[in-house]
């Protein structure tokens, strides 16, 4: 169920309320100066992408140690985890682009407006058709998946957005609750917290987030004496959004189309 408390009409500049209200307990910068200093932020690329594969490493070397080895022996070295996921996570959400930063405003702010809506799949429909709107190539995608040996059978949907040169952006307008779990860990919250609840972004990013973050909940429910479940396991998790997928474009049309990517059935 999509949070109420992601509707609030505030005056401030739209790209800067929705960084500052997507990361609350970050310090504060606005969209401008992150695209003034993007060209920093290249050797910061780099690193994140070894505080990713260092931390996914890691985890593979920890589960051949005993059980609750790095929970109960090894405090310290769970709590740097714990960080390390949560700082990972915190770089993996963050606009790439122009773009990126233009469609996340624009899809927030389309969150608002939409504020009467009770379910998820009512907030989908109306920001798509109001992204539409504005000249987006958006469409509701509707994901499905069939029950193997891993992974139980499921369906899922998000919007996605095709901009110029066809690259195709994913927006979901709940992201963070899809990872909630029981009884977290403080440890795991702090992970949690560090996730958007409106995203934009390519399914590269999506495929890392749900690494680190499923990593992080199995930790945290092991901590809690619980197991995995079947919809919490990085493997259907990541069927969500990285699964065959229909593109449903909505009834209404759409003005002029920005970028030029064009609309697939499929």
């Amino acid at each position: 169920m999509v949070r109420s408390d992601q509707a609030k009409p505030v005056g401030k500049s739209m790209l800067k309320r929705l960084f500052e209200r997507q990361f609350a307990s970050a310090p504060r910068i606005s969209p401008e100066e992150r695209l003034d200093s993007w060209a920093d932020l290249e050797p910061s690329s780099v690193s994140l992408d070894r505080m990713v594969r260092n931390y996914m490493e890691g985890e593979s070397n920890n589960t051949r140690n005993p059980p609750d080895d790095d929970l109960a022996a090894e405090p310290t070295i769970a709590s740097a985890d714990a960080r390390d996921a949560a700082e990972a996570v915190k770089g993996l959400v963050l606009c790439t682009s122009q773009t990126e930063i233009k469609l996340l405003a624009d899809a927030s702010n389309l969150m608002e407006k939409s504020r009467n809506c009770k379910r998820k799949e009512e907030y989908i429909k109306a920001v798509t058709a109001g992204l539409r709107s504005l000249g987006y190539d958006a469409s509701i995608c509707k994901s499905r998946w069939k029950k193997t040996s891993s992974v139980a059978a499921g369906e899922y949907q998000y919007i996605d957005v095709i901009v110029g040169g066809g690259e195709r952006l994913l927006v979901d307008v709940d992201f963070r609750s899809e990872f909630e779990i029981a009884r977290s860990t403080k440890r795991y919250r702090e992970v949690l917290q560090s996730l958007p609840s409106v995203f934009v972004g390519e399914e590269d990013r999506v495929n890392q987030i749900v690494a680190v973050v499923s990593q992080a909940a199995r930790k945290s429910l092991k901590k809690k004496g619980l197991h995995v479940p079947p919809w919490r396991r990085p493997e259907y998790m990541r069927a969500k959004w990285l699964s065959t997928y229909s593109r449903l474009t909505p009834s209404k049309p759409k003005r002029q189309a920005i970028g030029s990517g064009e609309s697939v059935e499929g």
